[in-house]
């Protein structure tokens, strides 16, 4: 039955779209820009050089233990000062602008370029209001203007009032009447926890299981449900997909919709199993990837942004991906390593992917996306696409799937993931992008067990 947990949740997004309105900072005004980028071809809330602060306070903030602040921020025209991001009065970074950008002219005077940066926080946080404060000393030359500024909570477990993790045993304090012992709240008498309250019995969709409420699959969407236990729904409502006992609104990418059956493709692996499989949150943020293990390097092409500032997440064609546009580019390294206990046949890695802007000529070589399993190239990608996802409006994007199929009939001990690049120079234009990334591991297995197998179908 599906539990209940924390969440990295977004909680507010501003200034994504030309429509949306400005409320509750200082400034509303927004300019218009008709440059060279994609994300600010659009009303650009703006700060001018009159306007030095602008300050919003969130409230109502459910119970969280920290906060991730992203914002995307454009200097425009020619600066002379610096920009700073602060969190409840204090100081998240600040940042010096002496020169123009050298790149793309985005707003304001067309034959000057600008510069275009993506930074983002993480801080914890407990109290449930957050006011954020951006300031500026650009100069009479210049304007701020920030296109993307997004908030994102790591929530408490819903047993807690107050938290200091994401885990039921990281309370701090509970709700009235509950008793706090070892990080956890517990109910009284015969009472059982139900999303964070102690009740008698458990309100539909939930059930109880020990001391606790839980999602019953059978209620949500669920036409029939199996007699055995745990229940598990065998047959969805309407439109709803069947998938590991529950009725969802889409199948994942990584199966197929079989007559209203979400099939997982390790189906079709009777020896496989997943050595990694993530990157589908809908709107993940750069905490989402700790869990995750991944290390990649960074590149700043003004050598204003530290590495522990850099994003590392953005928005082509409408979904979440992992890095993007001005974010990963020449020479940066994606990788992880997982240990494989098994001796393994063969080895699958599936990736959707962005190619940003065109991949062209790099000193008489064509510029490539790699995909590399224990060092050694096993998929890349190469060439440009024709669409406008993100990036430079005077190049063209791709997505797609990238898949890289090896057979190592004696490897064992460890799998090491790759992605790599031979992009040249400039190196702010093209990038990559990717996310739902699959790896998908066929053991060997011992003669006795394939005929033990076998004889038992």
């Amino acid at each position: 039955m599906a539990q209940v947990y924390s969440k990295n949740m977004l909680f507010a997004r501003e200034f994504l779209n030309s429509s949306d309105t400005v409320t509750g900072w200082t400034y509303t005004n927004k300019v218009l820009c008709q440059g060279q980028l994609i994300e600010a071809n659009k009303m650009v809330y703006m700060l001018n050089s009159n306007q030095k602060t602008s300050s919003k306070t969130y409230t109502n903030l459910p119970s969280h233990f920290r906060f991730e602040l992203r914002i995307d921020f454009l200097v425009v025209d020619i600066p002379y000062g610096n920009v700073s991001f602060q969190a409840d009065g204090l100081a998240l970074a600040s940042y010096n602008f002496y020169s123009p950008g050298s790149d793309l002219a985005i707003c304001g005077d067309a034959s000057t370029q600008d510069i275009f940066e993506r930074v983002q926080y993480k801080k914890s946080h407990t109290l449930s209001s957050l006011t954020i404060t951006i300031k500026h000393n650009l100069g009479s030359q210049s304007m701020l203007g920030i296109t993307d500024l997004q908030i994102f909570l790591d929530t408490c477990h819903p047993f807690c009032q107050q938290c200091s993790g994401p885990d039921s045993n990281n309370c701090t304090a509970c709700a009235s009447g509950q008793t706090l012992t070892a990080g956890t709240c517990t109910c009284p008498g015969s009472q059982i926890m139900q999303n964070g309250s102690c009740v008698s019995s458990c309100a539909p969709p939930q059930i109880a299981s020990g001391n606790i409420c839980v999602d019953d699959p059978c209620q949500i969407s669920c036409t029939t449900c199996s007699q055995s236990t745990p229940k598990q729904c065998t047959k969805c409502s309407g439109s709803y997909r069947l998938f590991n006992g529950n009725c969802i609104a889409q199948c994942p990418s990584f199966t197929d919709n079989i007559n209203g059956v979400c099939a997982d493709m390790i189906q079709n692996y009777w020896n496989g199993y997943y050595l990694f499989k993530g990157f589908f949150e809908p709107d993940f943020s750069s905490m989402s990837f700790e869990n995750y293990g991944f290390t990649a390097n960074y590149f700043d092409t003004y050598n204003l942004v530290p590495q522990s500032d850099m994003a590392q997440y953005s928005d082509c064609y409408g979904i979440r991906v992992y890095a993007g546009f001005g974010i990963y580019g020449k020479n940066v390294v994606i990788s992880n390593q997982w240990p494989i206990p098994w001796k393994h046949s063969s080895v699958l890695v599936k990736m959707k992917y962005v190619q940003v802007e065109n991949y062209e000529m790099n000193g008489g070589a064509l510029e490539k996306l790699s995909i590399n399993l224990n060092n050694q190239e096993q998929a890349f990608l190469i060439n440009g696409g024709t669409d406008l996802g993100c990036g430079r409006l005077d190049q063209g994007e791709t997505m797609g799937w990238l898949s890289a199929n090896t057979t190592k009939t004696v490897q064992d001990g460890y799998l090491k993931l790759t992605i790599t690049n031979n992009f040249g120079d400039p190196s702010w234009y093209e990038g990559y992008a990717f996310r739902e990334l699959m790896i998908l591991v066929s053991k060997v297995i011992n003669q006795s067990y394939i005929q033990k197998y076998f004889f038992n179908l």
